[in-house]
């Protein structure tokens, strides 16, 4: 790839997934002063007079404020996509990037990987080209799928409360922001990055939660949400068809252990509640609470049956 020598005036920086960061800017132009430019941005030619960047936006800038009049530059080849990816990339590498940024960067490089995928394979059932494109931007960015799923929740959110959450601060907060993501209005989200914010920036007085703790309730509630939309997308019926008959068993200890921790965490739900019922007062059964289940998942302790002969007496217990 040949690097050529551009003028500055020519390059036009259209329309950027990212804003320029002043303090970038100042120390790239500090160092290009300095050491001039290392590295050369990339530029693809719009027309014959003007060429349009790729990447290396701040490099510019930087070129800019020294009044350069020329810049290095290698020429991109490749579709609109393609070049798009690039910058993505790039900014990827970034380590200034907020959560927010870089949820951004990462939804937006998951639209375009989608597109790709589903140019070049139409969808014809099964996965459609959104999860192709999740599964795919985990693998090229080495990223955990649930980190994409969660970033494209995040990029998601509006730009009103996009805003909001910068101008108070939250933009680098991921719990406080999937919070914001599950709230089904723009107004919704404003409303919750304020609560937020109150919450964080609140005097701190006897019993009341510090900031860190109100951010931790966030992310739990969002948990027992996340399990809640499951079992709304997934009946019993489709979850069991997918379980091997040599897996049952082990579905069963699994069941068990759920309803165990429902029968507490129900309990726990009513001393918030009602405060006044006593710590030692007893749980509601789980039975009462799951009543479809079977009674042979049960694993609390059971009294023992009496099994004493005609006429013997059970001791008192």
């Amino acid at each position: 790839m040949r690097i050529e020598r551009i003028f500055v005036e020519d390059v036009d920086v259209g329309n950027r997934l990212r804003a320029i960061n002043e303090q970038t800017a100042v120390a790239l132009a500090e160092s290009m002063d300095r050491l001039g430019q290392l590295s050369p941005i990339s530029v693809y030619r719009l027309d014959d007079e003007t060429l349009r960047l790729v990447a290396g936006l701040h490099r510019l800038e930087a070129a800019k404020r020294l009044g350069w009049k020329e810049i290095e530059a290698v020429f991109s080849t490749g579709s609109e996509i393609e070049r798009e990816l690039q910058e993505i990339a790039e900014n990827l590498h970034r380590s200034e990037l907020t959560t927010l940024e870089r949820a951004a960067q990462i939804a937006r490089w998951a639209e375009l990987t989608a597109a790709k995928v589903g140019q070049a394979d139409p969808p014809s059932g099964g996965a459609q080209p959104a999860e192709k494109g999740v599964r795919k931007v985990a693998r090229e960015l080495n990223l955990e799928r649930k980190d994409v799923e969660r970033a494209v929740k995040v990029a998601s959110i509006s730009p009103e409360a996009k805003q909001a959450a910068r101008d108070v601060g939250l933009d680098d907060n991921r719990a406080a922001l999937l919070a914001v993501a599950k709230e089904a209005t723009p107004e919704a989200q404003v409303a919750k990055v304020r609560a937020i914010s109150s919450a964080k920036t609140a005097p701190k007085v006897d019993n009341q939660p510090a900031a860190s703790d109100v951010v931790e309730v966030i992310h739990r509630i969002g948990e027992v949400q996340s399990f809640a939309e499951f079992c709304r997308a997934n009946s019993p019926a489709s979850v069991a068809a997918g379980i091997l008959p040599g897996e049952v068993a082990e579905v069963r200890v699994c069941i068990a252990d759920i309803r165990e921790w429902l029968r507490q965490f129900f309990g726990a739900l009513v001393r918030i509640e009602s405060p006044h019922v006593a710590k030692h007062e007893p749980l509601a059964a789980a039975s009462d609470i799951c009543p479809d289940i079977p009674a042979f998942l049960d694993r609390r302790t059971k009294a023992p049956t009496d099994t004493s002969a005609p006429g013997m007496e059970v001791p008192a217990r």
